[in-house]
């Protein structure tokens, strides 16, 4: 059904209620779909196909795929995939350099123009990093030198992913004070911000 090229719906597909190892034999069906996909315009049954990768097992992504590097290449595809951004992270800390010029790039799109998930990249590009956690310290200068310039707004810097990315990355939690919106008391929130921070960053 997925290989099928007149089907575009793909909200009937229940992945969560397969085994283990069927989850894994989905990845290369669901992939080839996915290339074939991302030459038409209409990004919709992308985007839903992409979104059922969340609950695809670990470690069929460790290892290299031309596929996935193909569709994360491209800026709409890769806004459209975010599930294959994060799964980069299953790789290893090499690809943590990536995973940050990702951030790079969502962060300079104009968050006033009519963009179809708008900001979902970075956010995963950053879950990312998080799920990396020590193993991909050495990108954490560059996302002080990212917010000293101002390459991320301050509404990103103040986010509870953000924070709770650089944590996970080696940052001390006392640095972090209450964003100025926030109404809580500054231990429970930095005690939030840690469990977060060991959590993964992982959707809940």
């Amino acid at each position: 059904m997925i290989s099928d090229e007149r089907v575009l719906q793909f909200d009937w597909l229940p992945v969560h209620k397969l085994s283990y190892g069927q989850k894994q034999t989905l990845l290369d069906p669901i992939l080839d779909r996915l290339v074939r996909l991302s030459a038409s315009e209409n990004l919709r049954p992308y985007y839903t196909l992409a979104s059922r990768l969340r609950q695809i097992p670990e470690t069929a992504f460790r290892n290299p795929d031309p596929r996935i590097d193909r569709l994360l290449a491209k800026l709409e595809t890769r806004r459209n995939a975010a599930a294959l951004i994060k799964a980069l992270a299953f790789r290893g800390p090499a690809e943590a350099d990536r995973l940050l010029s990702f951030v790079i790039e969502g962060s300079q799109q104009n968050s006033r123009e009519r963009i179809d998930h708008f900001g979902e990249d970075v956010d995963a590009a950053l879950r990312g990093l998080c799920h990396m956690g020590g193993s991909a310290q050495k990108v954490l200068p560059k996302m002080h030198q990212m917010a000293a310039e101002g390459s991320v707004s301050e509404q990103r810097q103040e986010s509870d992913l953000w924070r709770a990315t650089l944590i996970a990355l080696g940052e001390n939690v006392e640095q972090f004070d209450l964003p100025p919106n926030r109404k809580w008391r500054t231990e429970l929130y930095r005690r939030s911000l840690s469990r977060m921070a060991a959590n993964r960053c992982e959707e809940r």
